[in-house]
């Protein structure tokens, strides 16, 4: 192998390291394994102490064979058991603490001592323990969790090992010479130019072993000639195998192995980086690039939803002063064009007075001193408008996830729980919109609660002019009925309170007609208030969701790069 693709592996593998998803994380594993292999077939030196792993199902007994072969059945170094997947994680025997390549397997090297003896493994890292009768071996073994186990992480560092092994020992029993587990990795084997060994282990007879053979040889497609299938018996059993077939020779087998040729070595690597790049475009590139339509799709159905006004209306709220500035409005009490009806017919105008203004005509203290008192806003009889505002903006925050979620891009995050892949604007801020516009509300009409409406402070100042205006202001600044009643004593049904009043209610007429109600105008603002932050708000999270999905939206320009180098190692 040239150093170009290794560099260019090495490159793909930087460009491929900040993304977490299994697919991603097993191939970048790989191209780890792949840059091993390369710079072991451009260095074949290093290549003296071959790297060899045994792999087979549960209870075939590998971890009991790996024992014999170092000839330590007294003094285990791993753990056997007849529990199922009882080797929890791969363990490196060696000679020396140098034989074995740094970083080796992608996972952190613990050495054993030899109390910890035996190893049972380790799940994420490598359990290094140091055998000096391995030396004259020349080689390194691996001992790997069960590929059959009832545990997917156990398969998968078998799977792992495999991948990193520059050999492998494939260990079956008569029980299990046939699953189907195996076979996928006698043909990566093949494929890689790995050389194998096969091993039969608690064998009772000969014919066992010798179907097995033929069964790997017609799986293989190699003349049963040249297939060896060391056989190991049974621990209880009268059976021997033949000597060429025994544990010895399988111990001559394993340390006689080599790796293939350069040639062949070659190819081998080429078969590993050619298979990496169909599963980098397949399983990485692709879904990258459909990630990207999907976004564009997604912020386009985000920018689309139509933004629902919160509906609220804080009349409610002002009702209360707007019947009290009635009470003291003249142009409220009495039209234009019934006034002169209205003094007329006195008598009966003063029986349907308001309790209040007979308080004041007598001159009770207490009524004009209660009158006088500001009265408290109810809240108990007004809207939740805080919870309908925040139960509508959450409607939103469903729409938006639910735009999200068609295109794949709805993490799974409770509302208001405080996550970095939270999308959500807290809904409480949408409470704080109304709790803001109700605060200023109040402090509005506290402060009307006892001033005279504009129309009669500016009908007030208009009676000052009128001819004999100034014997009616001082009764109608005690209150705006005492008009009437200060006409009808007065007996001025026609003359110049007649025309007092018709000119300064034609006046006050057309005044009232440019003037709107002030609590009115007070309420209108109020609710444009409440639409147009609660809009901003809605706008904000729209933007919040938008920038969102274009954080999980992978980079152009990082795929034109990983495309590239795939094109150049391709070639």
């Amino acid at each position: 192998m040239s150093t170009l693709p290794n560099r260019s592996l090495s490159q793909i593998r930087q460009l491929l390291s900040g993304d977490s998803r299994p697919a991603t994380v097993r191939i970048v594993s790989d191209i780890d394994a792949a840059l091993f292999h390369a710079h072991r077939a451009d260095n074949s030196s290093d290549s003296s102490r071959l790297i060899t792993g045994l792999f087979g199902g549960t209870g075939t007994g590998k971890s009991t064979t790996l024992n014999r072969l170092l000839a330590l059945e007294n003094q285990p170094v791993t753990a056997s058991s007849y529990k199922r997947t009882y080797t929890a994680g791969p363990i490196a025997i060696i000679a020396q603490p140098d034989h074995l390549p740094a970083n080796w397997l992608g996972l952190p090297h613990e050495p054993l001592t030899g109390d910890q003896l035996p190893a049972r493994g380790k799940a994420g890292a490598l359990v290094v323990a140091t055998v000096p009768a391995l030396d004259a071996q020349r080689v390194i073994l691996i001992d790997t969790p069960d590929l059959d186990g009832d545990q997917p992480q156990h398969h998968q560092l078998a799977d792992l090992t495999f991948r990193w092994c520059e050999a492998a020992v494939f260990v079956v029993s008569p029980e299990k010479y046939q699953m189907p587990e195996l076979r996928p990795y006698f043909r990566l084997a093949n494929r890689y130019a790995v050389p194998c060994l096969f091993v039969m282990n608690k064998v009772d007879s000969l014919e066992q072993a010798t179907d097995c053979r033929s069964q790997l040889a017609e799986f293989l497609g190699v003349p049963l000639t040249q297939l060896q299938l060391f056989v190991i018996a049974r621990d209880d059993s009268t059976f021997q195998p033949p000597p060429e077939l025994d544990l010895p020779e399988l111990r001559k087998a394993i340390a006689r192995l080599r790796a293939a040729d350069t040639v062949h070595s070659t190819a081998g690597v080429r078969q590993r980086v050619s298979d990496l790049l169909g599963r980098l475009r397949d399983q990485v590139i692709e879904p990258l690039r459909e990630t990207r339509v999907r976004a564009a799709r997604c912020v386009e159905q985000l920018n689309q939803l139509v933004q629902v006004s919160p509906g609220i209306d804080m009349d409610p709220m002002t009702r209360q002063l707007r019947k009290r500035l009635q009470e003291r409005s003249v142009l409220y009490l009495m039209g234009p064009g019934r006034l002169i009806d209205r003094l007329r017919g006195a008598p009966a105008l003063l029986a349907r007075l308001p309790r209040t203004t007979w308080d004041l005509i007598r001159g009770t203290p207490q009524a004009a001193s209660t009158r006088s008192q500001p009265v408290a806003i109810g809240e108990s009889t007004l809207p939740d408008f805080r919870t309908t505002t925040i139960d509508q903006f959450r409607v939103v925050q469903a729409r938006i996830a639910q735009a999200m979620s068609d295109q794949g891009f709805a993490p799974d995050v409770e509302p208001g729980v405080s996550d970095e892949n939270d999308w959500r604007i807290d809904a409480e801020l949408a409470g704080k919109i109304i709790d803001d516009e109700v605060a200023d509300l109040r402090r509005f009409l506290e402060e009307r609660w006892n001033k005279s409406p504009r129309d009669t402070l500016i009908l007030l100042r208009l009676l000052k002019y009128l001819p004999g205006g100034e014997r009616l202001v001082k009764a109608t600044e005690a209150a705006p009925y005492l008009l009437v009643l200060a006409c009808a004593a007065h007996h001025a049904v026609m003359g110049p309170i007649d025309i007092l009043v018709i000119g300064g209610f034609t006046l006050a007429t057309w005044l009232g007609e440019k003037l709107s109600s002030e609590v009115a105008h007070r309420t209108r603002q109020s609710n444009r208030n409440i639409e147009s932050a609660y809009a901003q708000l809605v706008r904000n999270q729209q933007a919040h969701a938008v920038e969102f999905v274009r954080r999980l939206q992978p980079d152009e320009s990082h795929l034109a790069k990983l495309e590239a180098l795939c094109d150049e190692l391709s070639a």
